[in-house]
C-alpha cells in the first residue's frame, strides 16, 4: 500500500543470491515423440521433478497436441523463452537425443526496476529464526555474514 515501508532481507549481495533471480532460471523438457506411456525411460530418467510431469502425464495424455498445448499454457503464464536470431526458441539439448530443453533466464529488469523503488534492502543477512506470537510472524532475527553480528526485524 502506498505509504508502507518494505524491507527485502538478502542472504547475499543484492543482486547475486538469487532472492531476486538474478542466477536462476526456468527449464522445460519435453520428449521429441508424444510417449505411448508415462515409464519412457529415455525421458523420465532426466526429469528431477518426476512426480510432477507424472501429474502433467495423466492430464495431457500421450497427444502430441496435448503437449503442444501444455507448453503454450506455460509460456501464457509469464516465460518466455530464450530465442535463437531469428526468433525461433532455442533448443539446448542436440536433435535426435529423444528430449528437448528450453530455457528462459530471470530478466534482469527486475533488479534494476527494485533499484528505483523506496525499498530497503539489507543484504548479507541469514534469517535464522522467525519469531511467531499466535500463529503470525511477528519479527525474525538474522546473521549478518560480513561482521558476524545478528539482526533484529520487527514486523508492524
Amino acid at each position: 500500500a502506498k505509504g508502507q515501508r518494505v524491507l527485502m532481507i538478502d542472504k547475499a549481495s543484492f543482486g547475486f543470491s538469487g532472492a531476486q533471480g538474478m542466477n536462476w532460471d526456468q527449464e522445460v523438457t519435453w520428449p521429441d515423440e508424444a510417449p505411448e506411456s508415462f515409464e519412457f525411460s529415455n525421458f523420465n530418467d532426466t526429469l528431477a521433478n518426476q512426480k510432477l510431469v507424472k501429474n502433467v502425464w495423466e492430464m495431457v495424455g500421450n497427444e502430441a497436441e496435448a503437449w503442444n498445448a501444455m507448453l503454450w499454457w506455460v509460456r501464457m503464464g509469464g516465460t518466455t523463452w530464450n530465442r535463437l536470431p531469428d526468433g525461433s526458441i532455442e533448443n539446448l539439448i542436440s536433435a535426435g537425443q529423444g528430449v528437448n530443453l528450453v530455457q528462459r533466464g530471470f530478466s534482469r529488469h527486475h533488479t534494476d526496476l527494485m533499484k528505483t523503488l523506496p525499498i530497503t534492502v539489507m543484504d548479507n543477512t541469514m534469517i535464522t529464526d522467525l519469531f511467531v506470537n499466535d500463529g503470525q510472524c511477528v519479527g525474525a532475527i538474522g546473521y549478518h555474514s560480513l561482521t558476524g553480528e545478528y539482526r533484529v526485524f520487527r514486523a508492524k
